[in-house]
């Protein structure tokens, strides 16, 4: 008796351990959100995010705010059937936008956001 509870034990953990490995590189932006890192001294003014492949940007993130030069602002972009690939586009104050695509947002704890790259990092 023991031992077919010893068996079943081991069975189910063998089971579950693939599925542990993989949850980091499952979590979405949505789930625990990303943090946007102005990583200049100028203001960012419109913060757009949409699904790659999306032909519409969609709402202006900051809304009625802005993200100065050094701030940083934690965002939730969506649910996990949108996937991990997201466009990011920025506008800054003196008008000039940078624009990045096929971002993989699921291995990204921080989006760096200066007037010429956007770029994910851990």
């Amino acid at each position: 008796m023991f031992q077919l509870f010893f068996r079943r034990a081991l069975t189910a953990l063998a089971l579950a351990l693939p599925m542990v490995s993989l949850t980091p590189q499952l979590s979405l932006a949505g789930q625990d959100g990303v943090t946007i890192s102005n990583d200049s001294n100028l203001e960012i003014q419109y913060l757009y995010v949409s699904g790659s492949g999306n032909t519409d940007w969609g709402p202006d993130r900051l809304g009625q705010q802005t993200l100065r030069g050094g701030e940083r602002k934690t965002f939730r972009f969506g649910s996990g059937s949108r996937g991990c690939s997201y466009d990011i586009r920025a506008v800054f104050a003196n008008g000039r936008g940078v624009t990045e695509r096929n971002l993989d947002l699921c291995r990204a704890d921080i989006v760096g956001i200066t007037p010429s790259a956007i770029q994910p990092r851990q």
